[in-house]
């Protein structure tokens, strides 16, 4: 009897041993919960910072893009724009050659005009060329040379 006392007592020994030792792995595991719990919150806490910092961006982007796009097509109209005016002051400029082609044939034929009806006059030769002189100091019009 002693002897079964005696492995009853180890046997009890052992398991109080094995209490024990639950026991302080239950207060560890537990004391791991909770760290684990608070890291769990700080993440959640973290993560819905980043999702609000993804909306945000999001909407920026969207917002760029817009602006980007509304850019382009401004830039396209002031392309457009600038190409309709180049043809037209290339107009302009072959207006302006024209009319200026026209001016000086118009004048050269008034100042042939005057020569030919200085020269038809009944007026001495000496008189013509100084009329002639005199006409071309008042028209400011260089003769062509012939």
């Amino acid at each position: 009897m002693e002897q079964s006392l005696t492995t009853t007592q180890e046997q009890l020994s052992q398991r109080v041993a094995e209490v024990v030792r639950l026991e302080q792995n239950t207060r560890k595991l537990s004391a791991e919960l909770k760290t684990l719990k608070e890291r769990n919150g700080s993440n959640e806490e973290e993560l819905g910072e980043q999702k609000a910092m993804i909306d945000k961006l999001r909407k920026d982007l969207l917002s760029a893009k817009e602006e980007t796009h509304s850019a382009i097509q401004e830039g396209m109209m002031h392309k457009q724009k600038a190409a309709k005016l180049e043809v037209d002051l290339g107009g302009a400029k072959e207006q302006e050659r024209t009319l200026s082609d026209q001016v000086g044939v118009e004048r050269i034929f008034g100042l042939f005009q005057l020569y030919k009806g200085v020269l038809n006059a009944d007026v001495p030769l000496h008189a013509n060329i100084r009329m002639i002189v005199r006409v071309d100091k008042l028209t400011h019009y260089r003769r062509p040379n012939f």
